[in-house]
């Protein structure tokens, strides 16, 4: 298929059957197919629409599971059959997951025990307890997890399990690391029984420990974890580093933490010093609250201020965001900082705490009229935090955002537009956000009706729904979703003054192609029937060309992410998230990502990017269903980012460092080839220059 023409195309068609589907698509898809339409791939596309539409034709699906694959390929689709038991919670099919549990092909029978985690079934636990301290140790270590995810009803399952293998009865690292990744998922977590393998010769063994007792906040494992402070892994030491925040460390370990804390800041390791300088911050900040003697924070204040030289912005960064509220006291050694590192996020984080303080006003003068346009949207949400525009007269309002109105930058102005909501009531701030619905870029027009919404009312409603007809350009489904945010705000506030005219167009409009965006309405009497589009309704066509572009025959598949700082190279996934990767590759093939910037980078966690409106909120106006798999989210696990379940658009994250807990959760879809230094160099408001797929 083209680039230029989406792969979903939502309607309110009826879903559709899929014994049909096999003989339907035999028809030519609408653009050429890079593979041949052989009969295996009408069987993929008919698991594509099954995985896709959450329905099942159980006729079709058992056919697949009942027949005995005979090569590699159907292996796999054998594969994806079982795994869509679970996804699609089939309970009347839950005992072939079972019977499969124990198969001879162990990729089988750990997608079949994966399967039954995603189900969350409780009746299962029998089946997986087995399976956990079975002889394969993929399948056990997908026990573990499916067990985790059943949570408090495997406790006791989980812990016995754990027990065996420290008292030496069940072997294997990776049922170890499984187990205790399993196990720190409980709440409370048992850390008694993760503290013996801190102490694990295997140091993943030990990391998986560390990680458990660092996300319990146990204050009574507290001194175990920090004794692994020099430990020769630096996943390890990195979990220390993330352990020794004020909730764990408490009273009794401040002597502790000034001894474990300052090393960890000097790490060899980035991730390392990265955990440790944030853990600082908050140590520092939790302790002048409570007036810790001067030289305990000194101590602290100083390390930080070593890691403000750190060669590594990412470092550097965190530095300042726990310092700053420290320098901001003194404006010497504020300026001195300041003027020493010319990184933005370095800078805005010193600048914010200054702010605060309602200090240096002059620096915040100077990047309202910068080159920069992140600059001058900082300089912008300075100057108004905790501006109560509600209360100000109506020049004192207009007046304060006139320069940002007039910006070059479409996120200065959006921000300029969003901040006159509260004072929407006054007529003349009404006239100006009325005016810039006629703004050149999609995100000002949205921001502006969305600057109406919280006061709409029926006399809102021709015009947001002249909006939602109107706005028909590439990102306008931003201006469609404001739009019928004050449609509903509108009929929630003021639906007895609706005429009958209005309700007719309401129940008239094109039903919006995000799920989100639909949830958004479902109080709207005239517009319930969009309740009834559960999900995204494809042409039979497009799942032909997804099946035969991507499953089959294995080929090697790779982007490339031209960031300003230097080349990301992605595996791509297709087997295993077949559409989310065929979404990824058609959203490249049109720039989309071109020239967007990665609006969310939390060292040590996530890099995210795929949002053009930079705002975080943004994406193409269609949602994804996840393809939940058994990849992990290790380091350099690419995944799509969420607002629930089954709303993947555009945005997609990047793991600076290993997230279990996200495991089963997101669809991961790339895994990181090449280039980690680069992504580990990322900063906020970095730039993708382009992404070259396929």
């Amino acid at each position: 298929m083209r680039a230029e023409r989406s792969v979903r195309t939502i309607g309110r068609a009826a879903w559709p059957v899929f014994g049909v589907l096999l003989v339907a698509c035999a028809t030519p898809p609408r653009s050429p197919s890079p593979r041949p339409v052989t009969p295996a791939v009408r069987v993929d596309a008919a698991l594509l629409a099954m995985a896709d539409s959450r329905r099942a034709d159980l006729v079709v699906l058992d056919s697949i599971v009942e027949t005995p694959p005979r090569h590699a390929v159907d292996s796999v689709r054998h594969r994806r059959a079982v795994l869509l038991i679970g996804q699609l919670r089939l309970r009347e099919r839950y005992p072939v997951l079972r019977s499969l549990a124990a198969h001879s092909d162990t990729a089988l029978s750990a997608t079949a025990v994966f399967a039954l985690g995603l189900a969350r079934d409780t009746a299962s636990l029998a089946v997986l307890a087995k399976a956990l301290d079975g002889p394969d140790e993929g399948t056990a270590a997908e026990a573990a997890w499916a067990l985790g995810a059943i949570g408090e009803p495997a406790r006791s399952t989980l812990e016995a399990s754990l027990q065996s293998v420290r008292e030496g009865r069940v072997a294997g690292h990776e049922r170890r690391i499984a187990l205790l990744r399993a196990i720190s998922t409980l709440r409370p977590v048992p850390t008694t029984l993760l503290l013996p393998f801190l102490l694990d010769a295997d140091a993943r063994v030990a990391s998986a420990a560390a990680y458990g007792v660092a996300r319990a906040r146990a204050a009574g494992a507290a001194r175990a974890l920090l004794a692994q402070s020099g430990h020769r892994d630096a996943s390890v030491r990195a979990h220390v580093a993330a352990g020794a925040v004020p909730a764990l460390l408490g009273d009794s370990l401040r002597g502790e933490a000034l001894r474990v804390l300052p090393p960890l800041m000097r790490d060899a390791d980035m991730q390392v010093r990265v955990q440790a300088v944030r853990s600082a911050g908050l140590v520092l900040g939790s302790w002048d609250s409570i007036g810790v003697r001067a030289e305990a924070s000194a101590s602290l204040r100083d390390a930080l201020q070593v890691a403000l030289r750190d060669s590594m912005a990412p470092v550097r960064v965190t530095a300042a965001e726990g310092i700053a509220p420290v320098l901001a006291d003194d404006e010497f050694a504020w300026q001195r900082a300041f003027s020493a590192d010319t990184t933005f996020m370095v800078q805005r984080a010193l600048l914010d705490a200054a702010v605060r303080r309602d200090r240096l006003a002059a620096v915040r003068s100077s990047w309202q009229q910068h080159d920069d346009p992140w600059r001058r949207l900082a300089a912008f949400e300075f100057a108004n935090r905790g501006a109560a525009t509600a209360t100000l007269a109506t020049a004192d309002a207009l007046a304060r955002t006139a320069w940002a109105r007039a910006d070059a930058s479409p996120r200065v102005r959006a921000a300029a537009a969003s901040s006159l909501a509260s004072a929407s009531a006054q007529p003349a701030v009404r006239a100006v956000l009325e005016a810039m619905q006629t703004d050149a870029e999609p995100l000002v027009r949205a921001s502006a009706i969305g600057a109406l919404a919280s006061r709409a009312s029926a006399v809102d409603v021709p015009q947001a729904i002249a909006r939602y007809r109107a706005d028909s350009t590439r990102d306008g489904h931003v201006v469609r979703s404001a739009a019928l945010r004050v449609i509903a705000t509108a009929w929630r506030r003021d639906s007895a003054a609706f005429g009958a005219q209005q309700v007719s167009a309401l129940g008239a409009l094109p039903v919006a192609a995000d799920p989100l965006v639909r949830r958004g309405v479902r109080d709207v009497t005239p517009m319930a029937h969009w309740a009834m589009v559960d999900g995204p309704v494809v042409a039979p066509a497009d799942y032909l060309r997804v099946a035969a572009e991507w499953l089959g025959e294995a080929r090697p598949a790779t982007a490339r992410l031209h960031t300003e700082r230097g080349v990301i190279t992605l595996t791509l996934l297709p087997t295993d998230a077949p559409l989310t990767v065929d979404n990824f590759v058609q959203l490249a093939r049109r720039q989309y990502f071109d020239g967007t910037r990665f609006h969310r980078v939390i060292a040590g966690f996530v890099a995210q990017d795929g949002d053009p409106t930079g705002t975080g909120s943004g994406g193409p106006g269609r949602s994804i269903r996840d393809e939940l798999n058994r990849h992990r989210y290790e380091r350099g696990a690419v995944g799509m980012a969420l607002s629930g379940p089954d709303t993947g658009g555009s945005q997609y994250f990047l793991t600076l460092a290993p997230q279990p807990h996200l495991d089963g959760g997101y669809t991961v879809f790339a895994r990181v080839a090449g280039g980690f230094n680069v992504m580990d160099a990322l900063l906020l408001g970095d730039r993708i220059l382009r992404v070259e797929v396929p």
